[in-house]
């Protein structure tokens, strides 16, 4: 297997779904970026969407890394409203991924369900108890789906009332499908406020090209070049 072909894929694909969608960038697009055989890339990857999966992985990682420089002992509930704000706040600074990331809500569930479940305490021990672990999955996508509707009803007026009282919402909602309790969830909310303050976004952007995806083994944070 060549490394190198694969991660020139990886970037090739990157800079495609930033910049033209992932609806409209096909294997093909992403072989022609790369100088490849369109045959070749799914040598290397089952299909797109396990490409975009591994990018998202990646960008995931780096958004853990950086919470983590600035608060290394969060409690789970902590982690999770951070994740949720400054998921938040990056989005309405960022269109391009803003796009992308409504774009891919079956992938992003996925991924977030695996990540709740190594870091949030009350779905510890769902691999023994399939009916909750469902629950959890459906917890995710209901979430990614109102904060997609939300979205697409605002439109182009995100003004901060409405900014506001969509992340107020959110947290809400994490915290009731969660059962996160009232005097918890406001000592959280207050530090998370704080982390999402501190966080710089433009280290979060692993689609600027500035940063290029490397392999090694398994999955592995963007590079600064």
């Amino acid at each position: 297997m060549n490394e190198s072909t694969k991660t020139d894929i990886l970037n090739a694909a990157k800079y495609l779904f930033y910049n033209e969608g992932y609806g409209q960038t096909s294997i093909r697009k992403i072989a022609d970026k790369c100088d490849i055989y369109h045959s070749n890339i799914l040598y290397y990857y089952k299909n797109k969407q396990t490409i975009l999966e591994y990018i998202f992985k990646i960008y995931y990682e780096r958004f853990l890394d950086l919470i983590f420089k600035i608060e290394k002992n969060l409690t789970p509930e902590e982690l999770i409203l951070c994740t949720i704000l400054i998921n938040e706040n990056f989005s309405k600074y960022n269109k391009k991924f803003k796009k992308l990331y409504f774009e891919s809500i079956d992938i992003l569930a996925n991924i977030l369900h695996g990540y709740a479940k190594e870091y949030y305490p009350l779905i510890e021990g769902v691999k023994i108890n399939p009916i909750l672990e469902s629950r959890y999955l459906m917890d995710i996508i209901l979430i990614l789906t109102v904060e997609k509707e939300t979205h697409k009803m605002f439109g182009d007026d995100q003004t901060n009332a409405h900014i506001s009282y969509f992340k107020n919402y959110k947290l809400k909602l994490f915290a009731y499908l969660l059962d996160i309790g009232t005097d918890t969830f406001e000592k959280a909310q207050i530090t998370a406020q704080r982390v999402a303050r501190k966080i710089d976004y433009n280290q979060l952007n692993i689609f600027n090209n500035n940063y290029r995806i490397t392999i090694e083994g398994d999955i592995k944070k963007s590079n600064k070049v």
